[in-house]
């Protein structure tokens, strides 16, 4: 028992370290969606220049007529995880996902597409 509990040590030791280097990590936010949230006219690229804290980042990925289909179909959302990856490391990283009406019409298969 006595053995188990002293090479315990070292991992208590670790796992405030590690604690503290995650929390001090700025953020890389990575936005996701249509209309509401792209370039001209969302507020994705606001959010990124006049909110995001010091030493943090991201990228906006909206776009208008974005749908959960198209923005798998078309290839963001594998930029999206992709990126996830690439951040990581160096980043607390956030995706934010927002899709308005056009998924009204496609509601079949919504689930689906959100995993």
């Amino acid at each position: 028992m006595r053995a188990i509990l002293l090479s315990l040590i070292p991992f208590a030791l670790a796992a405030p370290t590690t604690l503290h280097r995650q929390a001090t990590k700025p953020i890389y936010w990575l936005l996701a969606g249509d209309s509401t949230t792209a370039t001209n006219g969302g507020w994705g690229d606001a959010f990124l220049s006049t909110t995001v804290a010091s030493g943090s980042a991201g990228h906006n990925y909206g776009h208008s007529g974005a749908t959960t289909r198209s923005f798998r179909a078309g290839g963001d959302w594998a930029n999206v995880t992709r990126d996830i990856g690439t951040y990581k490391e160096d980043y607390r990283v956030y995706v934010t996902i927002q899709v308005w009406h056009p998924n009204e019409i496609e509601i079949e298969g919504y689930r689906e597409r959100m995993k």
